[in-house]
């Protein structure tokens, strides 16, 4: 007895598990083509706020760098000029930080590269491309790069009257993969562009080479809009 209560030695509710009702799915969650053709085509289109320049920034390579690389938005926003770069011959962007906190190498499609990204890149220097640190609140829960994340989310989503049971920004993961097993590129390729687990403990010792993602990217089709 405690002030009069009687405290339990153990939860009665121990090892019970409420059954939670099961979200049925209201369409697919890959983009369809109407939806990629107006969220790139809006992209293309964002024109330069000097104002607050990475922003549109966001908005005009964000969608486009998801759609080529399947990569998720917030990862996209954490990139800096330093993080694109040359190996071998093929221009590469460093994702630093992911989800599952292990980084990754993404070759850059060359529909990319013939839109100017590189250009952009070098005119940008080393520092975030997609966010400005001097106007990032301190005591802010989420980082820069999460909020704008967001913001991008939220522009697609209003710019192109997107249907609401669509995910603006994971939508590119779905439609990358769904495009790339389409092109033939095998499983281990795209589970190591996406960065997405293995399945099996065999394919966990199998380290594509860059060589092997360059040629998938090569292969993976141009969205034509």
């Amino acid at each position: 007895m405690t002030q009069g209560k009687l405290l339990l030695s153990e939860n009665p509710a121990k090892g019970i598990h409420l059954d939670e009702p099961r979200k049925v799915a209201k369409r697919e969650k890959t983009f369809r083509e109407g939806e990629i053709a107006a969220i790139l085509n809006a992209a293309s289109a964002a024109i330069r706020d000097e104002k607050n320049p990475t922003l549109t920034d966001a908005c005009r390579w964000c969608p486009w760098l998801a759609a080529y690389s399947g990569a998720r938005i917030a990862e996209l926003t954490h990139l800096e000029g330093r993080d694109i770069r040359v190996e071998g011959g093929t221009a590469v962007m460093d994702l630093r930080v992911t989800k599952t906190g292990e980084p990754r190498t993404v070759p850059v499609h060359p529909h990319l590269i013939e839109q100017g990204f590189l250009e952009f890149v070098k005119e940008a220097g080393a520092g975030p491309l997609f966010y400005d640190p001097a106007r990032h609140r301190k005591g802010s829960a989420a980082s820069p790069a999460e909020l704008r994340a967001n913001k991008v989310a939220r522009w697609v989503r209003e710019t192109v009257n997107l249907d609401p049971d669509v995910d603006p920004n994971h939508g590119w993961r779905h439609t990358w993969k769904t495009r790339a097993l389409g092109a033939g590129i095998e499983e281990r390729l795209r589970d190591a562009v996406t960065g997405h687990r293995v399945a099996s403990v065999g394919r966990k010792y199998e380290t594509p080479s860059l060589a092997m993602l360059a040629d998938a990217m090569k292969r993976f089709p141009r969205y034509e809009i």
